[in-house]
């Protein structure tokens, strides 16, 4: 059977139009799978953002106990005598006597009642290191004590912290004793230098520094 040659080129078109169109879908499905291997991150869907956590507000500071009285009294003396350019000296038990130091201040807590006791300040010596300021007295010294008076396991810490560097302590009791020997060494342990306990009735020491 002849064949109309009219006919093929229509046959041919067509079988080239399918060729093309395999080639396109290959070449699509070859750029897809491509894509895939390139390792493209996948993209997340619905994932809820992080939640930032607000910093934590600084802890408020604690406001310092009001000075007392006695503190108070104490510091005012301490700061008019530095400003007159005289020494500072606590005098633990002090009542002013010709026997104490001129214008010391007299930290008495009146045990034995006493009348026109100058620069006074009504307190416990064994209290010292909160009466007055860190660093501002020049000598500590008591006169005429007794035993017991002073409670030197506050005391010796305290008389430390309120003298400045170089300050000392000259401190007398009412004859020979034992107390003495305790004082001594408190003040040592306090980190006092230069402790000397003389016949149980003197007790010299002096903080390092100045």
């Amino acid at each position: 059977m002849a064949t109309d040659p009219a006919a093929q080129p229509k046959y041919s078109a067509s079988r080239r139009s399918i060729s093309k169109a395999r080639r396109v879908s290959s070449s699509k499905s070859g750029e897809s799978g491509s894509k895939e291997s390139a390792g493209e991150p996948p993209v997340s869907v619905g994932k809820p953002p992080a939640t930032k956590v607000p910093p934590e507000a600084p802890a408020e500071a604690v406001p310092a106990a009001p000075l007392s009285k006695a503190a108070q009294t104490a510091r005012s003396l301490a700061k008019k005598l530095a400003d007159e350019g005289e020494p500072v000296i606590a005098n633990l038990g002090g009542a002013g006597a010709k026997h104490e130091p001129k214008n010391a201040i007299n930290v008495n807590n009146q045990a034995v009642s006493r009348k026109d006791i100058p620069n006074h300040v009504n307190a416990d010596g064994s209290d010292v290191g909160n009466l007055f300021a860190p660093e501002t007295l020049d000598r500590i010294e008591g006169h005429n004590m007794a035993p017991g008076v002073i409670d030197w396991s506050r005391a010796a810490p305290g008389a430390f912290k309120a003298l400045k560097p170089g300050g000392t302590i000259q401190y007398y009791y009412r004859g020979a004793n034992s107390d003495a020997e305790v004082m001594g060494a408190q003040l040592r342990k306090a980190g006092f230098t230069d402790v000397e306990v003389l016949s149980n009735v003197l007790v010299r020491a002096r903080k390092p520094g100045g």
